[in-house]
């Protein structure tokens, strides 16, 4: 596919402009708390959008106090994108408007069409889409919450986003409330998105437009997908196989049951399918399938912050031996190797001072080591570990001493975090010097500990669950390695 084609979508119209607008006006801008006029509105003001924002309110004269206009035909000048927030039956008298002021593209955020009209939903779709296309004009949409580009600060997704660091991981999804709830809860890991579009029914430009256009986006190095069902599968096939030679798609299929389908059906009108065939289709695509929605941000997050898998070897290091053993099964079950360590090997990580009692055969047990073993000779056997050809990513599982405050635990715990703090960010930095994953687990989470709590304010991630630590390392070696036999064939 040439670069010039690259960012544009169906019928070869470049798309960027939607994440950033020139100018944007939002039709049905409220003063109403909790309306999507007024979200949307608040977000792009709060947001600090710096373009030209006009404010549509037949019946204000002033909305979060600014000037509000009665319609569109009364913006002084051009506008490149309108959001739309009033019911559906009002739409009619809006896109009329929109020829006449050189509009680009429309964003529906009304619902009450395919999804919940059926058939005559449906038809009313197609109508909108046909009107717009006569006049150049794209649509994303209806039933949407929105479109966001922290980037360039434009926020006109419904909600607030105070985050001011984005990521470079963008959530391209057909559903929207569900994702806000992600990453609700992964921003106080501090895991954040950089760009986010829901298509909701797809009346015009499809998911399939997007991951085109965000292919060859420098500020999306990991793409998110929330699918229900595709219009375009052989489209989607061939744009999602180019881009996935690129980066990373990590998908979540919605509507994998029968009843999924129809609840699917009555969200976004999308036609599901059965999710078998749909696990094969995506994997010809080059997508990563994942089965747990909850952590699809932290698997995305996974990508900008580990350095690539090279290969199946996983040395593990835990402060408890039963939990290197579940561990291991855990990894063993995803397809991964846990070697036993070298002979060699084993005397180094012993010469470092682990007693006889601990295990050096990998697992390694620094639990059994109790007090004794200092902080430099904890970071030397980790780097003993990362520097030897044994092993292709580690695993390191148990830091975490209880407590928040240090004024609220022992001087000897307080003195222990602020070491096994300093263990963790210096493995980190050994993970960069040696390019292999070092994965962090703790049983404890960041309301439980203030090591955790400190690594997850500079997005250093940590995960509690041990599904969670394989189901990263089975998505690293699936991208990873489904490259390399790319590229070597």
């Amino acid at each position: 596919m040439a670069e010039a084609e690259s960012t544009k979508g169906a019928e070869g119209k470049d798309l960027s402009f939607f994440f950033d607008p020139k100018s944007v006006a939002v039709v049905g801008a409220s003063n109403r708390p909790g309306s999507w006029g007024y979200r949307i509105a608040l977000g792009i003001i709060e947001g600090g959008y710096s373009g030209e924002l006009y404010l549509i309110n037949r019946n204000a004269e002033a909305v979060l106090g600014r000037r509000s206009y009665r319609g569109l035909t009364e913006v002084p000048g051009d506008v490149e994108v309108v959001i739309i927030a009033i019911p559906a039956e009002r739409i009619w008298n809006v896109l009329r408007e929109c020829p006449g002021k050189k509009v680009e593209g429309i964003i529906i955020v009304a619902s009450g069409f395919g999804e919940a009209l059926g058939e005559e939903g449906k038809k009313l779709e197609k109508e909108i889409a046909s009107f717009c296309r006569m006049h150049g004009i794209r649509v994303v949409g209806p039933n949407v919450s929105g479109i966001y580009n922290m980037h360039a600060r434009f926020c006109a997704a419904g909600e607030v986003l105070p985050s001011a660091t984005p990521s470079k991981i963008t959530f391209l999804c057909q559903g929207g409330y569900a994702v806000h709830n992600v990453v609700a809860r992964a921003r106080s890991k501090g895991v954040a998105l950089g760009k986010f579009v829901q298509t909701g029914n797809e009346a015009d430009l499809q998911c399939t437009d997007f991951l085109q256009l965000l292919g060859s986006d420098p500020e999306s190095e990991v793409i998110l997908m929330y699918i229900e069902g595709l219009k375009e599968p052989r489209r989607f096939l061939k744009v999602a196989q180019n881009v996935a030679a690129k980066k990373p798609i990590i998908v979540y299929k919605g509507g994998k049951s029968e009843a999924g389908v129809r609840a699917a059906e009555s969200h976004t009108g999308a036609m599901a399918g059965s999710f078998a065939i749909h696990k094969g289709f995506f994997k010809q695509a080059g997508c990563i399938l994942v089965q747990n929605f909850e952590t699809i941000l932290e698997i995305g997050h996974a990508f900008t912050f580990y350095p690539p898998l090279k290969g199946s070897r996983v040395g593990i290091v835990t402060q408890g031996g039963s939990w290197g053993v579940m561990l291991t099964d855990h990894i063993y079950q995803k397809g991964f190797i846990v070697p036993e360590f070298s002979s060699s090997l084993q005397r180094k990580l012993r010469d470092f001072g682990l007693p006889y009692r601990a295990s050096t055969r990998n697992p390694v047990d620094f639990g059994a080591a109790g007090l004794s073993l200092s902080k430099k000779a904890r970071l030397s056997i980790v780097d003993a570990l990362l520097s030897s050809a044994e092993i292709d990513a580690l695993v390191f599982h148990g830091y975490g001493l209880r407590g928040l405050e240090p004024d609220m635990v022992p001087e000897w715990v307080s003195e222990r975090q602020k070491d096994e703090e300093e263990v963790l960010r210096g493995s980190e930095e050994m993970m960069r010097a040696y390019e292999k994953p070092v994965i962090f687990g703790c049983h404890l989470s960041r309301f439980e500990s203030a090591t955790i709590r400190n690594l997850a304010r500079d997005g250093i991630p940590v995960f509690s669950r041990l599904e969670d630590i394989s189901d990263v390392l089975q998505c690293l070696k699936l991208y990873y390695q489904s490259s390399t036999e790319s590229s070597s064939g």
